[in-house]
């Protein structure tokens, strides 16, 4: 993209994960705005989400529909306006969206994977249909977090209706500050294999498949050393202390609450083995996070993140739900011994392929090509 455009991100929040390449994109000399209708999406401040600083990038927290009119109506030649969704984040963002089909412009839609399962799956599918078939010509594409797999943005999407040349693979991205030690991996000379599961205690995050896991391989491998570090909160915490009883797991189990972001970090970067166990996850960005600090990661497939566990140095992906697996996969993991210095290294030397700026690259290559209707090319994260 030779010539610099003009990018306006309509979002519900401002996020930690979203800045990287909103920033990125700033850095490299185009004008930049990141609109939302709220600084930072309720209750994740109790969860340790760090604050945001999208400097160079211009913010803007509104529900404004003029501001909303004043944004679309400049340069709309010259500018790309980024949904996250249609609908779903909230009518300020659709009453944008809808708002900007009178104006001669490119729009993109950024959103996560979804759940295809079930009946609510099937509702949402003719939803996806519908809005294709109403809005679709005026939509560029639509950039998946969380592109592959039999469950992946890539597969709904063109069962939405979209044409392979708008359906483009994407992500979260995080930055690591390398002047914290939270961002660098710590080693353990003991035996012991250190598991960690970070996420709201709630039955769609699948804590409770990782324990019935664990407690078959307690079971079936009593010589194996392991622990297991759970961090957060959430209304299943009650039933899941009862499920590391009955699972004969007190030894091996222990809980906290949700911390600081620097004092999480730190926690991930002792850990051996980081697990994400969820029934659903649109991105599930504890896989970026401990990827950076060279720790691998075990991840269900309805996970959007498996897109960055593509190599088994990397860690692995189970099949949602099912506790055999799971538990065959953590023995194998655990039979390996805690992580080391090379292994942290080598997985540490690919994460520049998540960062902001391979995004924001990746991007821009995509807007220059999309002219050509052609299906995009795969990005660095999904080439191994």
């Amino acid at each position: 993209m030779g010539n610099k455009v003009r990018f306006v991100f309509w979002q519900n929040g401002l996020t930690f994960h979203q800045m990287p390449h909103i920033r990125a994109l700033a850095r490299r000399g185009h004008e930049t705005i990141w609109v939302a209708t709220e600084d930072m999406p309720e209750g994740r401040r109790e969860q340790g989400w760090p604050e945001v600083d999208p400097s160079p990038a211009q913010s803007l927290v509104t529900t404004d529909p003029v501001k909303a009119l004043e944004l679309l109506a400049k340069e709309p030649e010259n500018s790309v306006h980024v949904f996250s969704g249609i609908r779903g984040c909230g009518q300020y963002i659709t009453d944008t969206f809808m708002a900007s089909l009178q104006f001669q412009t490119r729009r993109i839609i950024l959103i996560e994977q979804r759940d295809d399962r079930g009946v609510v799956g099937a509702l949402r599918r003719l939803n996806f249909l519908s809005d294709y078939w109403r809005y679709g010509k005026y939509i560029e594409a639509v950039l998946c977090m969380g592109y592959t797999g039999e469950h992946g943005g890539r597969h709904w999407y063109r069962r939405s209706g979209y044409p392979n040349h708008k359906v483009w693979p994407y992500g979260y991205w995080l930055e690591a500050d390398p002047n914290k030690t939270s961002s660098h991996p710590t080693f353990h000379d003991s035996p012991e294999v250190k598991l960690m599961c970070l996420g709201s205690l709630i039955k769609r995050k699948g804590q409770d498949i990782l324990l019935r896991a664990l407690g078959a391989l307690k079971k079936r491998r009593p010589d194996l050393k392991w622990s297991l570090h759970l961090m957060g909160w959430g209304e299943m915490q009650a039933e899941l202390e009862a499920l590391v009883k009955q699972e004969n797991l007190a030894q091996e189990v222990t809980f906290t609450l949700f911390q600081p972001n620097d004092v999480a970090m730190a926690a991930i970067a002792q850990s051996d083995l980081v697990v994400v166990p969820s029934r659903f996850d649109g991105w599930g960005v504890v896989t970026n996070e401990a990827l950076l600090r060279g720790v691998p990661v075990i991840c269900s497939d309805y996970c959007g993140s498996k897109d960055l566990v593509g190599q088994k140095w990397r860690g692995e992906v189970f099949r949602t739900g099912d506790e055999a697996g799971l538990s065959r996969v953590l023995e194998k993991w655990i039979e390996r011994g805690p992580k080391t210095p090379e292994s942290a290294a080598r997985i540490r030397k690919w994460t520049p392929r998540i960062s902001g700026e391979v995004a924001a690259d990746y991007f821009v290559s995509l807007l220059d090509a999309s002219p050509t209707r052609k299906s995009p090319p795969l990005p660095l994260w999904l080439l191994d």
